[in-house]
This record gives C-alpha cells, structure tokens and sequence, in this order.
C-alpha cells in the first residue's frame, strides 16, 4: 500500500494553504460577532476578563480564546484579522503534530501520512477557520497529547508530566469539552504510575491551579447560586457520539456540521465529486476498524504507550460520553482526531501488507479530502452561503458596507441624532443580527442597536447618530419604487426615528 509521497513538511504547508482558501467565505454569524466584541474589549479598552461568552450549555466560557483574539485585534479589529489568528494557531498545532505522530507512529512515513490526513480532513479544516472558541483547542491538546507520550514513553520517571496540567489548564479555558478529554489523559497517565514524577506533577498542579483560579473565582459563585444552566440531558446515552466519532475520522462530518444543503456541492465541478465523497467515506471505515484491531494486539507494531495512548483516548473519550450521557456533537472529538487519524493509517498499513490489491491507496483519499474541502467551499463562495450556513463574511461585509455608507449620508444631511433603519438582507437563521452590528460600529464609530425584525431577510437597527443640541428627530423616508440592491441583495430600504 502506498502511503503519502512527499514528507511532513510539505504536508503541514499544504494544510495551512487549504485553511486559508477563499479568506473571506468563513462563517461570520452571532457566535462570531460575540467573539469579535470580547476581542475588542481587550485590545481597545484594555478590559481584564475572567470569563467571555456563555457556551451553548449555558456554562460561561474562560477567557483564553477571547485574549488569543485580543492579541490580534490590537492590529485590526476586522474579523478577517480574527479568522486568520484562528488559521495561525491551527497551523501551529498541525506543525506540532509531526513530532507527535513520529511518537505514535512506528514509522516515519506512516507519520508524515497521518500528518496529511490531518492537514487535508475537511472536518479539521472546517475547525480551523471559524472565530469559535472550540476551534482553538487543537493549539492545547496536541501538546498536552505529546506530553502524555512523552511520560509513557519515558525509561524513568519523566518531568514532561509537569505540562499536562498547564495545558489542560488553558485548554478548560477555551471550551469545557475540554474537561472530559483531560480526565481521560489524566487517567491514561496515571495507569503507568511508575514513569509518573510526583514532585513534577505537583509543581505542575499548582501553576495549572493558578491558571485556573481567576475564571473558577466566577463559575463557582454561579454553582452556588443555581445560576448555571445545563443541559437537562437524556436519561439514554446519545447515539450520534458514535455517529460523529465515525463521520469525523472519515473527514465528511463536515456535511452535517454546515446543514444539510451542502449536499449541492456536487454541483462542483462535476455530479461524480459528491458520490465519490460519499465513497471514499468508506475505506476510511474499514482502516479505522482494522487500526483498532492491529492496536490491540499486545505484540503490534505500536511504539512503548503509543497502545495505551492510542486505545485510551480513541475509546476513552467516546465512552466517557456514553457514560455521562453528553450529547454527541461533532467538535467534541477534536481532541482525538491524531489519535483517529493514526489508527486509520495503522489500519491501512495492515490490511496493504495482507491484501495489497484490495486496498485503495491513501493518497487518493487524501486528495479526495482536498477536493471535498475545496468543493465545499467553492459551493459557499459562489452561491452565496446557505439557509442553515448563513452568509459568508465576505458577503455579511458587503451588506454592511452599504448600509453603512446608507447611514453616513443620512447623518450628512441632516442635524444629526437617532434614527432606525431597515433592509431587507440575509441574516442567520432569525437571530437578532449581531454580525451587523459589529461591522457597522467599525464603519461608523458610533453605537447601533440591533432592533429584532419580522422575517428571517429583515435587517432592523437603531444608529444613534450623534445629535447638536436642538436638533431635530428624523422622519419617515420612505423605501425606493421597487427597491435597490443591498450588497446585492434585493432590498427595500427605509429610516425611521
């Protein structure tokens, strides 16, 4: 069986060219806007913060992705700015998985190949370019997973061991999915207690406790209080942890993840892109299975703790899952896709040597990854996103754009004060439209309340325009006959007091 041809390097910069193909279609919704406004609260005010947004149970998040936006926002407050700040970091966490791979993996070129997959899986490009607090953790956990070999792999008692709680630390601070995969590393560790340094780990513990200490100061008060919401959960396990584990290591979760529409990108280039991608979901099925089944023999090919890493955490985590009854979503899996993407190239590596002529080479479904990706996004960029995906940034740009140069020639011609305005524009799935909000305070300098509207097109805000003393309030003007383009979109536009 063939494995990837060309070597780790070359593949990490392949993965970060893919991650920066059409700049401007990235998602740019609610979420996103959010994570901007703590970004900018950093870099402009130079706010402290402990916590940042309320993730999607309600827990309040940490402060970690906020402060790594911050850093940016202090060149530019444009969330284009912001999404390649989220490249970079998974950029840096692609190039560190290549010595973690060269660890797992007995061989240097099934570790570049487990470096392509990586670098070429649609799921972990589509986690790599979005302003989304989940989409930083790879930049803690492939560390924190090299750490963890490092300590099963050591001949003695290993001093690596003093990183893994600073990392879990930072990591917890980005998104609380993060806690789960921490207990599962923690224990893997701790079953190879003779290679542990316990006055390391120590040392380790409390720096990770002082990292930790501000943001627990908020969400403990909150415990106490009954404030935090969670879910209520179900009293069965969720089957999509199953589910999503499986469409992740395939790389073809990322259907599901952008709504059910992106099936039409089988529109590019040609009809056969999208039944090929189905298929090739397939062997990458069977590789993982036969992974499994060649890292769970005692005497296999794996390196000294690569086993228990590799079965640890691909089994631990899911099961952990099933246990707590958390529900499946497609990101709770990031942590482990090194350790699905090894599996799949063990697996491979086997089932090649065994029964070279039924396998189907990994570099063709290393370009079909690429060339799903690229389809997907191609798909958004032209046909201007989707109901479930929303407006790429490029377009939610455009609309502000004009609506701002709208506002700037009412504020013009007249005596100046508050005054609403309303388009008739795409926005996500009825949310109050904060992404416009956002870019129209950049444009303008001033403050904009976004007003909730009637339909999912209705684009509805308040722009408190500066006011002179004595000035007087504005009008009813009426929309265009007909209407005009607003960002290219059908519009019909009207201002009001």
């Amino acid at each position: 069986m063939s494995l990837a041809p060309w070597p780790a390097a070359v593949w990490v910069a392949v993965g970060v060219g893919l991650r920066l193909l059409w700049p401007r279609a990235f998602l740019f919704r609610l979420d996103e806007a959010v994570h901007m406004e703590w970004a900018a609260r950093i870099a402009r005010d130079g706010e402290w913060i402990t916590h940042a947004w309320p993730s999607s149970v309600g827990v309040p998040n940490g402060p970690v992705f906020a402060y790594w936006l911050g850093l940016f926002a202090k060149l530019s407050l444009s969330p284009l700015v912001g999404n390649l700040s989220v490249v970079l970091a998974n950029g840096l966490a692609l190039a560190m998985s290549v010595p973690l791979f060269r660890r797992l993996l007995p061989e240097r070129r099934m570790a570049d190949t487990a470096v392509a997959l990586l670098a070429t899986s649609p799921v972990a490009i589509w986690f790599s370019r979005k302003i989304w607090d989940p989409c930083l953790l790879a930049l803690f956990l492939v560390p924190a997973l090299w750490l963890a070999l490092r300590v099963l792999q050591s001949s003695g008692r290993s001093a690596a061991i003093a990183g893994i709680p600073v990392v879990l630390a930072l990591a917890v601070q980005v998104h609380q999915s993060a806690i789960f995969f921490g207990i599962v590393l923690l224990a893997i560790v701790a079953s190879a207690p003779r290679r542990i340094a316990w006055g390391w780990l120590s040392a380790g513990t409390v720096a990770g406790a002082a990292l930790l200490a501000p943001y627990l100061s908020h969400v403990i008060p909150l415990a106490m209080d009954g404030a935090l919401r969670t879910d209520g959960g179900s009293p069965w396990p969720d089957v999509d942890v199953i589910t999503n584990l499986l469409l992740d290591a395939s790389g073809h979760n990322i259907i599901q993840s952008a709504g059910p529409e992106t099936a039409r990108l089988l529109l590019w280039p040609v009809p056969p892109l999208w039944l090929l991608v189905q298929l090739a979901a397939i062997p990458f099925y069977v590789y993982l299975f036969a992974g499994f089944a060649e890292a769970w023999r005692p005497r296999g090919p794996l390196p000294e703790g690569a086993r228990r890493l590799i079965l640890g955490g691909a089994l631990g985590l899911p099961a952990l899952y099933l246990v707590l009854r958390v529900r499946g979503v497609p990101h709770y899996f990031l942590a482990v896709l090194p350790l699905l993407f090894a599996l799949i190239v063990l697996g491979a590596r086997r089932l090649g040597a065994r029964r070279p002529r039924w396998v189907l080479p990994l570099p063709v479904l290393l370009g079909v990854n690429a060339l799903s990706w690229m389809g997907f996004q191609s798909y958004m960029s032209w046909n201007r996103g989707s109901e479930y995906y929303g407006l790429p940034y490029g377009d939610v740009a455009k609309v502000a754009a004009e609506v701002a140069e709208e506002a700037r020639a009412i504020g013009r011609g007249g005596e100046g004060g508050p005054f609403r305005l309303h388009v008739d524009v795409p926005r996500d799935r009825g949310d109050v439209p904060e992404q416009y909000r956002y870019l129209l305070e950049r444009r303008l300098g001033v403050d904009v309340e976004p007003v909730p509207a009637d339909g999912q097109w209705d684009l509805s805000v308040k722009i408190r325009w500066p006011r002179p003393p004595g000035g007087e309030p504005w009008a009813l003007v009426p929309a265009p006959p007909g209407g005009r383009k607003i960002g290219g979109y059908h519009s019909n536009l009207g201002y009001l007091e």
